[in-house]
């Protein structure tokens, strides 16, 4: 009999998936310290990795839903399961980070360090998410650590880093990411804009583009003298 969670792939995770196996649920569903997800895969282990119509693995709804005890269960059982990427391209960190669960972020890469540089089918990595969905956490956890200074002027098909995608959303940059050694404040994406072009740009948000404008260079084009011979 298969069952139902209210969950989704999509940006807005706002959709209801399809069906997926009971056991499946059963795993993520169970009790807090995840023995009965623990029992059910020493006796179908291969659990750990089956996906269902959208790509998505028992450990893609565990990072969905926060479980950490039942994460940690599915990559003592099968670490490959973190590389494991949905129908969009993307992996269980990805599904952790756009949910700002933290904890589940850090029990991912603390078994597989080297699936933070995965990215889904428009190139966004973790940040670019983290950012997409606010989450504080997410990214406070990825601008501190070392493997995520790596990923904070990556671009996505668009040429967008995770800096411009602020800019677009209209939301307050934070100082974190602002103040960065690694910020690359002048990158352009695909249209040659950088982040204070696109904020700049914007008249929705006069009193975010001011205080953004004091932290973030616009360049103004030096004037051409000319000189008589």
């Amino acid at each position: 009999m298969d069952v139902s969670l209210s969950a989704s792939t999509s940006t807005n995770h706002q959709e209801i998936m399809p069906t997926h196996p009971a056991s499946n649920q059963a795993i993520i569903c169970s009790d807090a310290k995840g023995e009965v997800g623990r029992k059910i895969l020493e006796k179908m282990p291969d659990l750990a990795t089956e996906t269902d119509d959208n790509g998505w693995t028992p450990l893609h709804y565990a990072a969905y839903f926060g479980k950490v005890s039942q994460a940690e269960a599915l990559l003592k059982r099968d670490e490959s399961a973190a590389y494991i990427a949905d129908n969009d391209g993307k992996t269980p960190l990805h599904i952790a980070a756009s949910r700002n669960h933290a904890q589940i972020m850090k029990k991912l890469i603390s078994y597989c360090p080297d699936c933070s540089e995965v990215v889904d089918e428009k190139r966004h990595n973790v940040l670019h998410l983290a950012v997409q969905t606010r989450g504080r956490e997410a990214m406070e956890l990825i601008l501190k650590n070392s493997w995520g200074s790596n990923l904070i002027n990556d671009k996505d098909v668009d040429g967008n880093t995770p800096l411009h995608m602020f800019a677009c959303s209209l939301s307050s940059v934070p100082t974190l990411m602002l103040s960065h050694p690694r910020v690359d404040k002048m990158a352009v994406n695909n249209k040659g804009l950088t982040a204070a072009d696109i904020l700049s740009s914007n008249t929705q948000a006069p009193l975010l583009k001011v205080k953004t404008a004091l932290i973030i260079p616009i360049v103004i084009p030096k004037p051409i003298l000319y000189f008589r011979k």
